[in-house]
């Protein structure tokens, strides 16, 4: 391709000025540097650059490099000058040195995207290096170099964006990144360490004699479900439920907190305190596994609503003694997954078919797997979904295998109390740290609604419509005409 033999002669030649120009001790780094950090580099974003700029860039990079307060990330933004930097940018740059960690770039990424700051170009590099004892930089070392004892594991991270006349005026755009890397390093630190709690958790529900033992299945399948790459896991914390006769207090074990959960404050006890006021030992045992949605932006991975996962402990009365609460993003492939491999989900797959009025659908229907991406996945797991989705579903007849739109699948998991206009209900919220627990006040048993032979699809009533626009606009053409005749 045009733009990788652009790119190849450029680094021949940047290889050959290394040569040329570099001091004995920095020669082997800046090959070294050079061959990981522009391997990854856009072959299109070489375009107008000059090897003389590159070769700036890359010597600017490594002085950057020289000093590192690790673990804690470094962050410059500036505008590179000739005069200062040794080389010049049209952009904005921000580099990054950090712990070499999964999600850093996605995450130092998403938190320019969410302030609207045009990326033009990006690039990041794993390193190997060899520091001393101060946390100097002895030398880059080349990818093999860095199995050796002692090697320091490093990502460079480099991105320009729209320049900004005042960059020094972005301090606290480079502290929020520091904290944002900060928080990636919590979570990445405590992975393993929650993956083994929800494998406890999984063998403490199998013990739960007072819980049915359907339920019980259901809920250990889908916590075995879960550890299985279904979710990537951004903090924990466990309730404790302390009991003095009648009289209860629910506190946070803070010494049990992992990841962004032993930095976060959450109204976890104030919810499962509400929880064992209002609701009978029955009910808490039917609902040992229960789901809310954060309302709480996650700046880890990707800017998204992170899902809590709670579950409930009992003790040999079926008192409620405390709580596990996972909080986490679950992977893509679960937002595109049939509901009926997912546990707990085909539950209400199975109730919403029972509730329709239609037939089970046969392995053979190919219009079955296409009714389902009428609502992604997870906004199934909202308490709401099976009361709402059953009218609105019967009434838009949804096994006529095209996909259309319903007021009720976006309002069901809304963040605030709204009307469903096909659900002869309201939808209703309770907040919980950033979290929200969706309800529903529909009725259980909807009205009967019409047979979904009578609602045509969206697609035929647009395509009827535009064909008696097309007839309207021909008669009126023909009468303009005759008229003028």
């Amino acid at each position: 391709m045009a733009w990788e033999t652009v790119k190849s002669n450029l680094l021949e030649e940047l290889s050959t000025l290394v040569d040329k120009r570099s001091s004995e001790g920095d020669r082997q780094s800046l090959h070294n540097l050079a061959t990981a950090f522009f391997s990854r580099f856009p072959a299109e974003d070489m375009r107008d650059r000059s090897v003389e700029n590159l070769y700036g860039c890359l010597y600017d990079l490594l002085h950057f490099m020289q000093s590192w307060d690790a673990p804690e990330p470094k962050v410059r933004i500036f505008n590179p000058e000739i005069q200062t930097h040794g080389w010049e940018s049209k952009y904005t740059v921000i580099a990054v040195l950090c712990r070499d960690l999964p999600f850093c770039t996605a995450s130092v990424r998403g938190e320019l995207n969410q302030r609207n700051i045009r990326i033009h170009a990006l690039a990041s590099c794993n390193l190997e290096t060899r520091r001393d004892d101060g946390r100097e930089l002895l030398e880059v070392l080349t990818q093999q170099q860095g199995e050796l004892p002692g090697a320091s594991h490093e990502s460079l991270l480099y991105f320009e964006i729209g320049r900004h006349s005042y960059p020094e005026q972005l301090g606290e755009l480079r502290e929020t990144l520091r904290d944002i890397l900060a928080e990636v390093a919590l979570v990445v630190d405590d992975f393993g360490a929650m993956r083994q709690r929800l494998r406890e958790v999984s063998a403490a529900v199998a013990d739960s004699g007072c819980v049915s033992q359907s339920n019980r299945q259901e809920a250990i399948k889908f916590l075995t479900w879960l550890e299985r790459d279904r979710i990537t896991f951004l903090g924990y914390e466990y309730l404790e439920v302390q009991r003095q006769g009648p009289q209860f207090e629910v506190m946070v074990d803070e010494t049990r907190s992992l990841g962004l959960l032993r930095q976060r404050s959450t109204r976890g006890a104030m919810d499962l305190r509400a929880d064992l006021n209002t609701m009978a030992p029955e009910a808490l045992q039917r609902r040992q596994l229960s789901f809310s949605k954060s309302r709480q932006r996650s700046r880890v991975h990707r800017q998204a609503y992170p899902d809590y996962v709670e579950v409930k402990v009992f003790d040999a009365a079926g008192e409620v003694t405390g709580q596990h609460r996972f909080i986490g993003l679950y992977t893509s492939s679960v937002y595109t997954m049939n509901p009926v491999l997912i546990p707990i989900l085909r539950r209400k797959v199975s109730q919403i078919i029972k509730q329709s009025g239609l037939d089970p659908p046969s392995t053979t229907d190919a219009s079955w797997p296409g009714s389902w991406n009428c609502f992604p996945a997870m906004s199934c797991f909202s308490p709401a979904f099976a009361s709402c989705a059953t009218p609105c579903w019967r009434s838009t007849g949804f096994r006529s295998g095209v996909r259309r739109g319903c007021s009720c699948a976006g309002m069901c998991t809304a963040s605030s109390s709204v009307v469903c206009s096909t659900c002869p209900g309201t939808a209703t919220t309770r907040n919980s740290e950033p979290g929200s627990r969706i309800f529903c006040a529909a009725p259980s048993t909807p009205r009967r609604p019409s047979s979904p032979r009578i609602f045509p699809s969206l697609y035929w009533c647009a395509a009827i419509l535009c064909c008696g626009w097309i007839r309207r606009s021909s008669r009126t053409t023909r009468s303009t005409k005759s008229r003028s005749r």
